[in-house]
């Protein structure tokens, strides 16, 4: 899908820069750059902790984020199977950012992976533990904690 995107975009015949590149092209790789870093500052996460998550150098966030680069599709396909991003609105800046979870209704601006609704009175404590999660410490700490429960119930199971 993301391909026919940018082969219809670049099939206009514009001119192209010094570098060979098609002008359309550049444009669109810097729209949705600058969409693709208001996804990652709306979900709270720096480039680096955003890299780590999709398995990559902080540089390949940053070249998406300035233009230089389209994200992969493996990157917005898991952007959207986690976060529930709407594709449309990354390549195209269709409303709204994210998509409702299913069985929510429209008016849902949950987007955290727990899909906890903001009207939630948890929510504001998942977004506390979240934003503590950006000290290495503390985000090492909890995920050995949930390694630790995880093994836990796997060794349950096999009793």
């Amino acid at each position: 899908m993301f391909g026919r995107i940018v082969k219809s975009k670049n099939e206009t015949g514009s001119a192209a820069d010094g570098a060979g590149n098609n002008v359309k092209e550049i444009g669109l790789k810097k729209e949705i750059g600058i969409r693709f870093r208001l996804f990652r500052q709306a979900i709270g996460k720096k480039q680096i902790q955003l890299a780590r998550e999709l398995r990559v150098s902080q540089s390949v966030i940053s070249f998406i984020e300035i233009g230089s680069t389209f994200p992969k599709i493996d990157y917005i396909h898991y952007l959207y199977g986690y976060y529930r991003l709407n594709i449309d609105w990354l390549l195209g800046g269709t409303e709204p950012m994210f998509l409702p979870v299913k069985g929510e209704g429209i008016e849902s601006n949950s987007f955290l992976p727990c899909h906890i609704p903001y009207q939630d009175p948890v929510y504001d404590k998942y977004v506390e533990l979240m934003e503590s999660m950006q000290v290495p410490v503390v985000e090492k700490t909890i995920l050995e904690e949930a390694a630790r429960i995880k093994r836990y119930f796997k060794d349950r199971q096999k009793v």
